[in-house]
């Protein structure tokens, strides 16, 4: 069974015969040079642009120190219920990481629209 997949102009082939995934380009996959087997947002280059644009944007600046305050501040919190076996310090440490993700999906959404 083989796939074809034609992102950024090249050209992804698998070969899923009896499980096996890897070996030579002959039979079991190849990605030809322009391709990366790694996706465009976990290279180096777009995520140190991606930070260098989030640096310079003053609201998204904002919103990632707040994002590291809010997370510093809920393993802090976590850590010291842990320590003292305190149910409302443990329960309200999760409840600043449901905030950190929503913080984390407003920063993506304003990532993503510039």
């Amino acid at each position: 069974m083989h796939l074809n997949d034609h992102r950024n102009h090249a050209d992804l082939v698998l070969n899923l015969d009896n499980g096996n995934i890897g070996g030579t380009s002959n039979n079991n996959f190849y990605v030809d040079d322009k391709a990366s087997l790694l996706p465009s947002a976990v290279s180096g280059n777009r995520i140190a642009s991606t930070l260098r644009w989030i640096l310079n944007d003053k609201n998204s600046r904002n919103m990632l120190l707040f994002l590291l305050l809010n997370s510093s501040f809920a393993f802090v919190e976590l850590f010291y219920g842990i320590w003292t076996n305190s149910l409302g310090l443990i329960s309200d440490a999760f409840h600043m990481f449901f905030d950190c993700t929503g913080l984390i999906a407003g920063l993506i959404a304003t990532v993503r629209t510039n």
